[in-house]
């Protein structure tokens, strides 16, 4: 009933790699998150090389889920396994639009709540005594980091307290949220004198999960 391809916009939800690439895309509820529509799709070995070198070129990461994609399908029904599609071309410049677009709606909201600006307009600190870190563990990032903290630290210049956090995937969000508090909790015990978010470098795709509104918030 369906000749041909057809675009298909969805959410990935999870992806199993085994040489082919199968996935499992959702269609959700904007208001709520809420699931409207559930299939499977597959990308196979013969195709999957090229897409996915198409898709990191432009957007700098790998096809992972959470992200939202447009993908050129075929609707295939087979008697045992049933409906599902077969992936025969994908739009990176979807998801990349995607990503801009939910952080331009999350900075409007900021600015409307008159959040927006509060960490420029707080006064500099004279000196760094006391220093709250938040990372991933083992990040590239926090390990250069480390090398110069680490001497400043031995010399009993700043106090650094390292927090562990999740920067990707779906859990990203809850788990800053606890690092952000914990710090907060850190600050009323002792006031500190800043707070930093460290990651090594990445792809647009893979940084989008920092922007979350909680997140925003609460920092």
């Amino acid at each position: 009933g369906m000749p041909g391809a057809v675009w298909v916009r969805a959410e990935i939800a999870s992806l199993t790699d085994r040489r082919h690439l199968y996935l499992d895309l959702v269609q959700v509820a904007n208001e709520d998150a809420r699931e409207l529509a559930k299939c499977r799709a597959t990308l196979w070995a013969k195709e999957r090389y090229v897409l996915e070198g198409k898709f990191r070129q432009a957007t700098g990461g790998m096809l992972s889920a959470g992200l939202k994609v447009l993908l050129f399908c075929t609707a295939e029904f087979h008697p045992q396994y049933g409906f599902s599609l077969n992936i025969i071309d994908i739009a990176p410049e979807f998801t990349l639009g995607d990503v801009v677009q939910q952080r331009e709606v999350m900075r409007q909201t900021l600015m409307t709540e008159g959040v927006y600006d509060l960490n420029r307009h707080l006064p500099m600190p004279s000196d760094y005594s006391r220093v709250v870190v938040i990372s991933p563990q083992d990040a590239a990032g926090l390990g250069d980091f480390r090398r110069e903290a680490d001497l400043l630290e031995q010399a009993g210049l700043v106090h650094f307290e390292y927090l562990v956090a999740t920067f990707q995937g779906r859990e990203a969000a809850v788990s800053l949220l606890r690092a952000t508090a914990r710090a907060r909790e850190l600050h009323e015990q002792q006031p500190l004198d800043a707070l930093m978010l460290i990651r090594g470098g990445g792809a647009v795709t893979d940084l989008a999960w920092l922007n979350d509104l909680a997140l925003a918030r609460a920092l």
